[in-house]
């Protein structure tokens, strides 16, 4: 460390090197790495109107797509944060000196917004601590305009000089080797760490790029520095501790209506920072689909829905960072309760016979809870991951439609957020990306996802997957369903295999697909009180095209099991999942005959909920009793009996309006009926 006196000299002597180096491109070249998306719609400064949002900074080949190898994802990750200003351009020192940034980024639990650290606490489950210091505000000797402006966002060039500018004006002053601690005994610079910092973190005055889109204005970003910038602070393993990437931000960020909030711009700084610790964009920089839309920070939810804040990473980042193990569905999951994933690190991976490869999907539960406590809509999410396809056609690795590296298998089988074109850039609220029908079941109350769903669950060549996942239900803040992966298991349940109760009993329906022919169905009930199945219906098979069965052999009150059967020519069976049904406890009902008006017969229908002796008996309108059809003890239950249009003597009846009663020990019911001659 050195004195005042001895800190600006070697400032003027760092800016004479830095001068050099601008002049002479060929010593220190920085390749441009991952950089934010830009907003769907954009505030315009000078006119005070929202418009369009593309294209964004003309950016190179290499621009975006250069991803920071995994950094260290446990412990504490120590960040130093560099305010920049200029002669011509400064900013706010006295609203935002550097104890608002110590605060904004490394508080605790303080923070009315919550700050970065506690962004990242809560995306690690706790494993990951961000720490640091925030040092400047440091001016640069030159003008903003004259030597940073490149015309073009900071992408080509001007941004990379700001870096370097400010790693050499603060170098005299600041020690950083203190912010080299990724070695497994936590303490900085002890010897077991790396030799760099582990995050460089630089904040320049006024708004950015992202915000104007004025093209003299910064583009959010992070950096490589190649070769690596050496500071002046020696390294415990020898050398000097140096400099290899870097992020660049504005010190502030807007969100719509257009006013600077602390929740935009740690929106901002979060995503950048997700790049510092090795998360590649998981937006389409090719423009053909809106990538993971608001659904994860690395995508479009650095804004959030409400362009304020932040929002949770999205499982694959979660599981590509280390901070969650996804479960391998390797057998058939029944009954299977996921909680939210912003409280506890619960992710399946899901693919055909258990076995994933490059291919796969990734099952997460988001609530709105913590960070995504403004979600438009909240459930199971469905990620499509292909890691084969990553870098194949298009700049970042998505492409066209299908053929995407992740995308999300969206409920509601709209497929918005794969979709470009037409993009509603002018408005405020963009259900391309994101909304309440994409989780299951959603809005569009989907609670199934296989091979002949809509979105159905092939692989990206259009192949079954035999991955079914059904019985999808929202308990609070849970998700339960059931995960089968057994291709064994085919499509009778996999389509659907549903029971409702009905007056008469339960019906059974179910869909089916299926690539052999099959001779019928059988179906098989089991009690809850016993654990014998019983075939019905008792006569052989439910014709093959058939596709419901009441099973009127029920009791009120009971809970029954029934599994559905296709059987082959062979006499072989393939056999559903149980579903379980409970039928409702019976009241006394008397219910309207059928059918009404009627000629010559009719049915009339009756509950008891208990075993009771009954009178039913048929007046005519003036109350005269022609007929009584019951008069003995029934047993519990749902019953009915015809009446054939007779009185007592056998005689029919006229046209005319009639009478129907129920008489119990208690209560009597009477309806009326029409019959027409």
């Amino acid at each position: 460390m050195f004195s005042w006196l001895e800190s600006r000299a070697l400032c003027a002597f760092s800016h004479l090197c830095f001068l050099l180096s601008i002049s002479a491109l060929s010593l220190i070249q920085v390749e441009a790495g991952a950089t934010i998306p830009p907003r769907p719609g954009q505030y315009d400064s000078q006119s005070g109107l929202l418009r369009s949002g593309y294209p964004p900074p003309v950016f190179n080949d290499e621009f975006g797509n250069v991803v920071r190898p995994l950094r260290q994802i446990s412990g504490d990750g120590r960040a130093v944060a560099l305010l920049v200003d200029f002669p011509d351009r400064p900013a706010n020192r006295l609203a935002r000196p550097d104890s608002f940034y110590n605060d904004l980024l490394f508080s605790q639990g303080t923070h009315p917004t919550g700050s970065l650290r506690d962004f990242y606490l809560e995306q690690s489950y706790g494993a990951y601590n961000v720490t640091g210091e925030a040092h400047g505000w440091l001016r640069t000797f030159e003008e903003y305009y004259t030597t940073f402006d490149d015309g073009n966002f900071g992408a080509s060039g001007g941004a990379r000089g700001v870096g370097i500018a400010v790693i050499l004006l603060a170098d005299p002053i600041v020690d950083f080797s203190t912010f080299d601690s990724d070695g497994p005994d936590g303490i900085p610079n002890s010897g077991d760490d790396d030799g760099y910092v582990d995050a460089c973190i630089v904040i320049h005055s006024q708004l950015s790029g992202y915000d104007t889109l004025d093209p003299s204005d910064f583009w959010p970003v992070i950096s490589t520095i190649d070769p690596d910038l050496e500071t002046d602070d020696s390294a415990a393993g020898g050398g000097f501790i140096r400099i290899g990437w870097f992020s660049i931000q504005p010190e502030v960020a807007l969100a719509y209506p257009p006013v600077d909030t602390l929740d935009s711009f740690l929106g901002v700084i979060a995503h950048e920072y997700g790049h510092l610790i090795g998360l590649p964009d998981l937006y389409d920089k090719s423009h053909v689909t809106w990538g993971i839309g608001y659904w994860g920070l690395m995508g479009y939810g650095s804004g959030g829905w409400q362009r304020t804040g932040p929002y949770q990473l999205s499982a694959w980042s979660k599981v590509r960072i280390g901070w969650v193990t996804p479960t391998i569905v390797t057998e058939n999951l029944l009954d299977v309760t996921i909680p939210p994933v912003e409280t506890q690190p619960v992710i399946y991976k899901v693919w055909r016979d258990g076995v994933p490869g490059d291919e796969y999907f990734l099952l997460e539960n988001r609530q709105p809870l913590l960070h995504d406590e403004m979600l438009p809509g909240h459930g199971l999410l469905i990620w499509h991951v292909d890691e084969s396809a990553i870098g194949s056609s298009t700049s970042d690795g998505m492409s066209p439609e299908f053929d995407f590296w992740i995308g999300l298998e969206q409920a509601d089988g709209r497929n918005d957020m794969n979709t470009w074109f037409n993009r509603p850039d002018r408005n405020d609220y963009y259900p391309e990306l994101g909304d309440g029908g994409d989780p299951f079941p959603g809005d569009s109350i989907n609670t199934r996802f296989d091979d002949y769903s809509i979105p159905s669950s092939r692989d990206n060549s259009g192949l079954p997957t035999d991955v079914s996942i059904v019985d999808i239900t929202s308990v609070a803040s849970d998700i339960r369903l059931s995960i089968i992966i057994d291709s064994s298991m085919v499509a009778v349940y996999f389509t659907g295999f549903r029971g409702i109760t009905v007056d008469n009993g339960i019906e059974l329906i179910w869909a089916v697909y299926t690539d052999e022919s099959i001779d019928g169905f059988k179906l098989y009930r089991c009690e809850e009180s016993s654990s014998r199945e019983i075939s019905i219906p008792e006569y052989g098979l439910i014709p093959p095209e058939r596709r419901r069965y009441v099973d009127e052999k029920v009791r009120p009150g009971e809970t029954y099991s029934y599994v559905l059967s296709a059987v082959r020519p062979d006499g072989s069976e393939l056999r559903s999942l149980p579903v379980e049904i409970t039928t409702e406890a019976l009241s006394l009902a008397l219910h309207q005959n059928y059918p009404n008006p009627f000629n010559p017969s009719t049915t009339i229908s009756f509950s008891l909920p208990r075993e009771a002796r009954i009178r039913l008996s048929i007046f005519n309108i003036e109350g005269k009793l022609l007929r009584t059809l019951i008069d003995e003890k029934f047993p519990a239950g749902f019953r009915q009996i015809e009446w054939d249009g007779k009185d007592e003597h056998g005689d029919p009846v006229s046209s005319g309006i009639y009478l129907y009663r129920l008489e119990t020990e208690k209560r009597v019911l009477t309806k009326k009926m029409v019959l027409i001659r």
